[in-house]
C-alpha cells in the first residue's frame, strides 16, 4: 500500500489558470442505436461532447437564482421533428454512466454485483408518438456558444407497434386513467421499497404474472435507489449511521461535509470491486482542535485489501487544513465488495471534516475508472448518482417490459442536504421549507436541474405512471403547495409527454391545494383500524365515522362510555335492517354526540339530508337539539372550520318517523361536510335518541355519500370491501368536484403488536397481525374485488408480507382478468344500482346504457376474513339481484369465480321493462358476473341495382337483415361497406337513423329489435365514380 497526503493549497495553485482561450462545444461519435422503432418504445442516440462546462449535471442557466454559481452547467437536448421541421419536440440528453452486473452466490448471500462499464458518454432517449418518419439533430449551448450538431444520417422510422402509450386522465371519464390510444387503464397497486435489482426481479416478475400492475417505488433515500439528494426517513442509505452532516467546515465551493466528534469511524458501505485489482482510495480530510495523546487523529481505512480495517495513511492532528489523504490498495482473490472508513482514533476533544471519499480503479498510467463510491460527495445538489441511476433504469426497463406501471416518490421532503440549502445557497439548518422552496430560493434552481436530469433520462418511459413530488407533506403549508405545483408545471412543460404528477400529506385532503393544484389527481394516505404510536391521522373503525387525530382507539370503539353518555348499536330496536346507533345523553354533560363523517362537498351543489329517528325522553337545557350537526369545514373539521349547522328533531318521546331537509346549500369556502349525530337531554333525566338510515344526498347526481347509513356494516378493519366503498365515496367526492381521479395512495389494515415479531413468518411494521391467520386471503381478496364499486380509480396496499408469504396477489389476476376488455373510462358507465332482496348480500358494479353492458361484484357480507379467523359460522346467502335500465331482450350472464378465476357458468336471462333479475343460491363469499347481449342470429343482404349503372350515376343499395332466431332480437347491429368505385351520398344513411364512417366507408344502423324471422331492411345512396 502507498499512501499520499496533499495539501488544499498546491491543488489550488494547480488550477490557476489564466488566458484561456475556449471553443464552442462541439459533438462527436454520434451512434444511434437503431434504424426503425416501434411507436411508444425508445429510440437511443450516444454520443460525446466537448464543453467548457465544469458540471455536466447542470444545464447551461447564466441566471440561476442567488447562490448558485451561474453559466457552470451545460444544456444538450435531442430535437425531434416528424413533419420537416414545422414542429420541434425537445428531449434533454443526459451524463450517463453504464455499468456491468452479476448475481454472486456465496455460502452466506446471494447478491449483485455492479461495475461501471466502459467510459462515460452523454445519451438520448426518445419516445415517437407517430408512426412514419422522423428526424433529429443535438443542439448543446454552454458558457462558449451554442451549436446543433445535424448528423450525417439523421432519420429513422417509426413503425406501428402494441405499446399503447402514455398515462393521461381519461378525457370522457376523468375518475379513470387511460393511455394514450384511449384503452381504460384498471390498475391494482402495491408499495415496493426494494433497491436491488436482484430483489427488483424477484418482486417484479412475481407481480407481473399475478396481475399486480402498479408499484409505487421510491427514488430518495427513504428507500429504493436513491436518486434525489442523499437521505431520508431511515438515515443515510449508502453510508453508516454515523454519519453527520456538517456546514460548519467545507471545500471551498462545497456547502457540506462529514464530521466526526470523538473516536470512531464512518463509512461508505456496499462498494462493489474485482478481486486482485489495484485501487486508489482517498478522501479530503480536515482537523479543528483534534487533540490526543500517543499515537492519535484522523486517517483513512478500509475492509478492502489486506490487511483490513488498519490505517493507511497519515494521522492528522491539531488544526490542519482541507487535506487529501490518498493510499494504493489492492483486493484479494476472493474480494468482491466492502467498505471505506475516515477514522478518528485516540483524540480527547477537537472534530475532523471530510468530503469527496472516492475508490477508483487504477488503470495504468495516472489513468483511473470511474467513481465507485455512489455518494463520493455530500453536496448532492451538484450531481446524480450514475449508480443509482442505473439502478432506477434496470427498474424502469424491467417493469416496463412486465407491463407494470411506476408511481414513483420522487423526493424526500426531509432530505439532510436540499433541506439544508438555504435560501440564499449557503448551507445551514436543515428544516422542510428548504426543500418546499420558493420560486426565488437555490435550492428550487438545484430542484429544476434535477427535475430535468429525470426528463432526460425517463422521459420516454411510457409506463411511468406518474412522479409523485414528495411522500406525506405538511397537508397545511403553503410552501409545500407551491413547490408541488412548481413541479407539476416545470414537468408539464418540459416534458414531451407530460407525465401526471401529484404530491401526498401525511394527513388530511386539503382541498385549499387541490382546487388551484396544477397536480393532475388526488393522491390520498390513510390507514383505517386502531392506531398505534406512529399515528397521523385517527383511528379509523367504522365506515360511518372519522375521529379526530388525537382520538383514542377506547374513544372509538363501540360502545363508548363517558360522562356524557353512552354510544351503542342497538339489535333490539331499529328501523330497517337489524341495528340501529342509540345515544344516551348523560345529566352531567346535556348531550353527547358520534364522532363525525367526513366527505367533500361542492357549494355550486345543493344537498339533502335524511334519518330516521325514535325517542325516549329527549330534553333540552342547551341550544342543542337532538339530531344531525353538520360542520362545513376547508379540510376535515378539526382544520379550517367555516361554520355549523344542526338538523333538529323533535323533544320528547316518540316510534320511528323519517326526517329530510332539502336544498341545502354549503359556503361558498367550504370543501367538506362533517357529519355527526346528537342526543341532548335535560339536568332532570336521562334521554335516548336512535338513529337510522342516514342519507346525505347530492341533489345535483342524485347519490347518497353517507356510506353505511343503516349501521349494519363491520368496522372496516374487518369488512375489506366495506373499507374500499368508503374511501372510494370519499376521494369520489372530492375528485369529481375538481374533474380528476382520485387515487388510495397508501392504504392498509393497522393493528397492535400482539404476538411479537416476527408473527407466522411476517415481521410486524404496523399490519394487523390477525390477517397472517387468515392464510386464504380473505381479506386481500374482498379488498380487490371492493374496487368494482363505482368511481374507485386506483388503492395501493402498503404491506406487502402476507400478500406475498400466501401469494394472495393471486387475485389481482382474476380481477384483472374479469375487468379486460371493459370500456369502463368511455364515459358511460354509471352505478349499476343494483338492489338485493336481502341485507347479507351486497351488489356493486356499472352499467353502461348506451351499449347495454353491466358487470357486478356479489359479496356474502358478513363472510369477512375476521369471521374467517374467529372461525364464525357465517350463513350462505341466497337472494336476488336486480339490475334496471338496460334495453329489453335477451342477455348472457356470464359468473366468475373471485378465487380461481374460472367461468362458472354462463346462463340465459332476459331484461323485461327494463329491469333483469338474477338468482344468487347459497353463495359462501362472493361472486362476480358479466352481463351483454345475447348475440342475434341475423343474416344480411345487400341488394345492388340489377340494372347496368353508368358513372355519374346515384343509385339506392338496400340492406335487408333477417332474425333466424326464435326470440326477439335486441340492439342489433346492421352495418355494410360502400362498394367500390362508388362514394357515398352524404345523408342518405341518417335519414333512417344510420351512421356513416369516412375512415372506414361503411354505413350503419342500430336496430332495437327485431322478431322472430322477422325481415326488415334499410338503404343508403352511392355515387357511381367517373
Amino acid at each position: 500500500m502507498k499512501a499520499i497526503y496533499i495539501s488544499l493549497i498546491i491543488v489550488l495553485l494547480t488550477n490557476v489558470i489564466t488566458g484561456v482561450v475556449v471553443c464552442a462545444p462541439s459533438v462527436s461519435n454520434v451512434v444511434a442505436q437503431a434504424v426503425s422503432v416501434p411507436k411508444y418504445d425508445v429510440f437511443r442516440i450516444s454520443f460525446q461532447i466537448d464543453t467548457a462546462a465544469t458540471n455536466l449535471y447542470w444545464p447551461y442557466d447564466e441566471s440561476p437564482n442567488t447562490g448558485v454559481p451561474a453559466g457552470v452547467g451545460v444544456s444538450v437536448d435531442g430535437l425531434f421533428s416528424n413533419d420537416n421541421w414545422q414542429t420541434i419536440i425537445v428531449q434533454p440528453a443526459f451524463f450517463f454512466q453504464d455499468y456491468q452486473r452479476q448475481v454472486i452466490t456465496t455460502a452466506a448471500e446471494t447478491r449483485d454485483w455492479i461495475y461501471p462499464l466502459g467510459e462515460s458518454e452523454w445519451r438520448i432517449r426518445f419516445s415517437p408518438t407517430a408512426v412514419g418518419e422522423w428526424k433529429y439533430r443535438i443542439r448543446v449551448t454552454d458558457s462558449s456558444g451554442s451549436v446543433t450538431y445535424d448528423p450525417p444520417d439523421n432519420s429513422f422510422i417509426c413503425t406501428p407497434s402494441n405499446n399503447r402509450g402514455f398515462v393521461r386522465v381519461s378525457a370522457t371519464d376523468s375518475r379513470y386513467f387511460e393511455t394514450s390510444d384511449g384503452t381504460y387503464l384498471n390498475l391494482v397497486g402495491l408499495s415496493d421499497n426494494n433497491k436491488s435489482p436482484l430483489a427488483m426481479d424477484d418482486v417484479c416478475n412475481h407481480y407481473a404474472n399475478y396481475g399486480i400492475n402498479l408499484l409505487r417505488v421510491w427514488w430518495q433515500g427513504s428507500q429504493g435507489p436513491v436518486l434525489f439528494g442523499m437521505s431520508g426517513q431511515g438515515g443515510f442509505p449508502s453510508w453508516s449511521g454515523g454519519l453527520v452532516l456538517s456546514t460548519e467546515a467545507a471545500l471551498p465551493g462545497d456547502l457540506f461535509s462529514g464530521k466526526i466528534n470523538g473516536n470512531k469511524s464512518v463509512s461508505a458501505l456496499f462498494i462493489d470491486v474485482k478481486p486482485n485489482t489495484k485501487y486508489r482510495f482517498s478522501a479530503w480530510v480536515k482537523t479543528i482542535g483534534l487533540a490526543g495523546e500517543g499515537d492519535y487523529g484522523a486517517y483513512l481505512k478500509a475492509n478492502i485489501g489486506s490487511p483490513v480495517n488498519v490505517p493507511l495513511t497519515q494521522k492528522l492532528t491539531g488544526d490542519t487544513d482541507w487535506t487529501l489523504l490518498t493510499a494504493d490498495i489492492t483486493t484479494t482473490s476472493g474480494q468482491t465488495n466492502g467498505s471505506l472508513q475516515v477514522a478518528v482514533d485516540g483524540s480527547n476533544g477537537g472534530s475532523a471534516y471530510f468530503s469527496h471519499v472516492s475508490l477508483r480503479e487504477d488503470l495504468n498510467d495516472g489513468q483511473y475508472g470511474p467513481e465507485l463510491v455512489p455518494r463520493s460527495s455530500f453536496d448532492a445538489q451538484k450531481h446524480v448518482s450514475q449508480l443509482e441511476a442505473w439502478k432506477a433504469d434496470y427498474q424502469v426497463e424491467l417493469t416496463r417490459n412486465l407491463g407494470i406501471y411506476l408511481k414513483i416518490c420522487l423526493q424526500e421532503k426531509q432530505d439532510q442536504i436540499f433541506g439544508r440549502i438555504q435560501p440564499d445557497g449557503t448551507g445551514g439548518a436543515l428544516i422542510d421549507d428548504n426543500v418546499y422552496a420558493s420560486a426565488t430560493h437555490a435550492s428550487r434552481t438545484y430542484q429544476k436541474y434535477f427535475w430535468r436530469y429525470i426528463i432526460a433520462r425517463y422521459g420516454y418511459a411510457s409506463n411511468i405512471h406518474s412522479y409523485e413530488f414528495c411522500n406525506e407533506g405538511d397537508p397545511f403549508n403553503g410552501s409545500h403547495y407551491n413547490a408541488a405545483n412548481a413541479f407539476a408545471d416545470y414537468m408539464h412543460q418540459n416534458h414531451p409527454n407530460r407525465p401526471l404528477i401529484t404530491t401526498s400529506f401525511w394527513h388530511s385532503l386539503p382541498m385549499e391545494f387541490w382546487k388551484y393544484s396544477a397536480c393532475d389527481y388526488i393522491d390520498l394516505h390513510e390507514y383505517h383500524g386502531p392506531v398505534d404510536s406512529s399515528r397521523s391521522h385517527g383511528p379509523r373503525i367504522y365506515a360511518w365515522a372519522d375521529p379526530a387525530t388525537s382520538a383514542s382507539n377506547a374513544q372509538s370503539i363501540l360502545p363508548i362510555s363517558k360522562s356524557e353518555g353512552v354510544l351503542d348499536f342497538d339489535s333490539s330496536t331499529y328501523h330497517s335492517g337489524s341495528r340501529s346507533i342509540r345515544i344516551n345523553a348523560s345529566t352531567v354533560g346535556l348531550g353527547f354526540w358520534t364522532w363525525r363523517y367526513h366527505v367533500g362537498i361542492d357549494p355550486d351543489r345543493t344537498y339533502t339530508i335524511r334519518f330516521w329517528g325514535k325517542a325516549q325522553d329527549v330534553g333540552s337545557d342547551t341550544y342543542r337539539r337532538p339530531g344531525i350537526s353538520l360542520v362545513w369545514s376547508r379540510a376535515f373539521d378539526e382544520n379550517d372550520w367555516v361554520s355549523e349547522r344542526t338538523f333538529d328533531a323533535p323533544l320528547g318521546t316518540y316510534s320511528w318517523q323519517q326526517f329530510q331537509w332539502t336544498g341545502i346549500k354549503p359556503p361558498a369556502n367550504a370543501n367538506t361536510a362533517n357529519i355527526g349525530l346528537l342526543c341532548t337531554c335535560t339536568a332532570a333525566h336521562e334521554g335516548a335518541f336512535w338513529v337510522d338510515d342516514v342519507e346525505f344526498i347530492d341533489e345535483t347526481s342524485g347519490e347518497n355519500i353517507f356510506v353505511d347509513g343503516g349501521f349494519e356494516g363491520d368496522r372496516i378493519d374487518y369488512d375489506a370491501a366495506l373499507a374500499v366503498q368508503k374511501y372510494t365515496v370519499f376521494l369520489d367526492s372530492y375528485g369529481r368536484r375538481l374533474g380528476k381521479p382520485a387515487v388510495w395512495g397508501e392504504a392498509g389494515i393497522r393493528g397492535p403488536n400482539l404476538f411479537g415479531s416476527p408473527y407466522k413468518g411476517v415481521y410486524y411494521t404496523g399490519e394487523n397481525q390477525y390477517l397472517s391467520d387468515d392464510a386464504s386471503g380473505v381479506w386481500y381478496r374482498k379488498f380487490i374485488w371492493g374496487q368494482i364499486y363505482p368511481g374507485s380509480t386506483a388503492n395501493i396496499y402498503w404491506w406487502v408480507g402476507n400478500i406475498r408469504k400466501y401469494n394472495l396477489a393471486r387475485y389481482a389476476k382474476v380481477f384483472q382478468n374479469f375487468m379486460s376488455n371493459i370500456p369502463l373510462s368511455n364515459g358511460h358507465y354509471v352505478d349499476a344500482a343494483a338492489t338485493t332482496s336481502t341485507s347479507a348480500l351486497r351488489a356493486w358494479g356499472q352499467k353502461d346504457l348506451v351499449n347495454n353492458q353491466a358487470h357486478l361484484w356479489i359479496d356474502n357480507i358478513p363472510y369477512t376474513w375476521k369471521n374467517v379467523v374467529d372461525r364464525v359460522n357465517v350463513p350462505k346467502a341466497s337472494g336476488s339481484i336486480i339490475v334496471t335500465g338496460l334495453k329489453n331482450g335477451a342477455y348472457k350472464a356470464e359468473w366468475w369465480n373471485t378465487e380461481t378465476g374460472a367461468i362458472a357458468k354462463t346462463e340465459d336471462v332476459m331484461c323485461s321493462n327494463g329491469s333483469i333479475e338474477l338468482s344468487i343460491q347459497n353463495l359462501k363469499s362472493d361472486i362476480a358476473c358479466k352481463l351483454s347481449p345475447t348475440p342475434a342470429n341475423i343474416s344480411l343482404k345487400v341488394l345492388t341495382p340489377s340494372s347496368e349503372v353508368y358513372p355519374g350515376q346515384t343509385v339506392t343499395i338496400k340492406l335487408e337483415y333477417t332474425n333466424n332466431d326464435n326470440s326477439t332480437a335486441t340492439n342489433v347491429s346492421v352495418s355494410a361497406k360502400i362498394p367500390a368505385e362508388m362514394t357515398y351520398v352524404p345523408g342518405s344513411a341518417e335519414a333512417s337513423g344510420g351512421v356513416y364512417n369516412p375512415n372506414t366507408k361503411e354505413v350503419s344502423w342500430n336496430v332495437d329489435s327485431v322478431n322472430a324471422h322477422q325481415t326488415g331492411n334499410r338503404s343508403f345512396k352511392a355515387k357511381v365514380q367517373n
